[in-house]
Formats: C-alpha cells, sequence, structure tokens
C-alpha cells in the first residue's frame, strides 16, 4: 500500500490528492467507519519508511487542501516526466538537426517498457502506461519522417528495429523498416522482415497484417520479378555474343 500511494501521487504530481479518492484507490470497494485515519497512518508509515533512506524524502508528500500530494517544492527529477518533455519536444520539430540524435537516443534509454510492472494492473497505471506507449510511438514515428528528406535509410532502419523490439507489432514501423532495407539495396532482409511480421500477426487470433503491409508484399515481388528479368537479360546479351571471344564473366 505504502509502495502503491507513493506511484500513485508521483502520477498525479501536478495536483492535489482528495482523500476520499485516494482511499478509493488504494483500498476499492471497502467500507471504513475512519477513512481519513487509516489513511494518515499509511501516509506516517511511508514517510517513515522513505526517512529511511535519507531524510530529505520524508518532505515528498505533503498535505494540502484536505489532501496530499507530490512535493512540487522538491528538487528532483522523475524520469517519467522527463521522457515526457522529450518526446514532446521531438514531434514539436519540424526539421532534423543533429542535436535531436542525443534526444531521441535518451527517448530510447528512457523507455524501458510497461509503466510500474508491479501495478500495471491498476486501472490508473495501465491508463497512462497506454498513453506512454502510443507517445514513444509517435515520437519514433516522427524522428523517422524528419530522416526521410535526407536519405538516412541506415539510421532510419536501426531506429526502427530498435522500436520494434518495444513493439514488434505496429504496422507502420515495420512498413518504415522494410522501405528503408529496400532503399539501400537489402531486398532479402525487407522480405525476412515482412514475413516476419505477418507471421506474428497471424500467430494471434483476430490479428491480420495492414493493408499497407500488404501492398508492400506486392512492391517487393515486382522489384523481385525485375531483377531476374534483368539478370535473364544479362545472361541472353552474353551468350549472343560472337563465337571465339572468350574471357571470364561476374
Amino acid at each position: 500500500k505504502r509502495i502503491m500511494l507513493l506511484e500513485y501521487l508521483i502520477l498525479n504530481k501536478d495536483k492535489t490528492v482528495l482523500m476520499k479518492d485516494l482511499f478509493e484507490v488504494l483500498w476499492p470497494g471497502e467500507n471504513s467507519s475512519n477513512p481519513e485515519s487509516a489513511l494518515k497512518t499509511l501516509v506516517s508509515r511511508l514517510r517513515s519508511t522513505l526517512a529511511g533512506y535519507t531524510p530529505l524524502l520524508a518532505e515528498c508528500i505533503v498535505t494540502d487542501r484536505g489532501g496530499y500530494r507530490w512535493n512540487p517544492a522538491l528538487d528532483c527529477e522523475i524520469d517519467m516526466y522527463l521522457f515526457e518533455d522529450l518526446c514532446n519536444e521531438i514531434l514539436a520539430t519540424e526539421k532534423f538537426a543533429s542535436a535531436l540524435r542525443e534526444k531521441m537516443g535518451r527517448i530510447m534509454e528512457l523507455y524501458a517498457g510497461e509503466l510500474l510492472p508491479g501495478s500495471d494492473m491498476e486501472a490508473w497505471v495501465a491508463t497512462r502506461s497506454v498513453y506512454l506507449h502510443n507517445l514513444y510511438l509517435k515520437a519514433v514515428q516522427h524522428y523517422v519522417s524528419l530522416l526521410k528528406p535526407l536519405e538516412l535509410y541506415e539510421e532510419i532502419a536501426q531506429m526502427c528495429r530498435m522500436a520494434l523490439d518495444v513493439d514488434a507489432f505496429d504496422s507502420a514501423l515495420n512498413l518504415e523498416l522494410m522501405t528503408a532495407l529496400l532503399k539501400i539495396g537489402h531486398n532479402n532482409e525487407a522480405l525476412a522482415q515482412y514475413n516476419h511480421a505477418t507471421d506474428l500477426h497471424y500467430s494471434q487470433p483476430g490479428v491480420k497484417p495492414s493493408e499497407g503491409m500488404l501492398d508492400f508484399y506486392k512492391k517487393l515481388i515486382s522489384i523481385d520479378n525485375d531483377s531476374k528479368q534483368n539478370i535473364d537479360a544479362i545472361r541472353e546479351d552474353l551468350l549472343a555474343e560472337e563465337p571465339g571471344e572468350e574471357g571470364a564473366f561476374v
């Protein structure tokens, strides 16, 4: 309960949470003759636990207008909010600059998976977790869109691979990766990625690849057929050379 209280106040750090709302979060569906007393006891125990690490931490929970809140006066850094700020900076950028690489690298470091894994089944955590996950994907996709005009396809492929480690089902990222691989001439890798992505989708009941991915496959097959036709044409030209000519060809 102490951990859950701390998590909830951090997730709502910019506002005061009323005691009745906190009680409902911490003891959902339970009735108490004195909920304020139970909550005050829990807060006191949390402050005591935090003070065991350093006295300054005991000050992170403050009483405010009939509720509790995270102390806004503390000089502290919370990775979740740093992650949000960096994502919003990327999304607000309209043109690529080298300084963005460092910010994007920091985003990739900070986003380590589900929010608060020990409490991820709580509704108030799950909602925020989905929001952060979508924000992460939007930031990556926007960053990729900034790289494309510069034809930085190697970097695009690397970025998409890292993001797909987090969400392998994202169709937009799969398409960006496959397109980048085609642009740098790695057709076989593009086909392998297509097969991997579609196998993943078909392995989940009721999940199918997007229309964009199916259209990409048609494009990939067309390119492959053109390549084979070109090779056949070269072979015919070589066989049609004047008799008597000797030498190796590749």
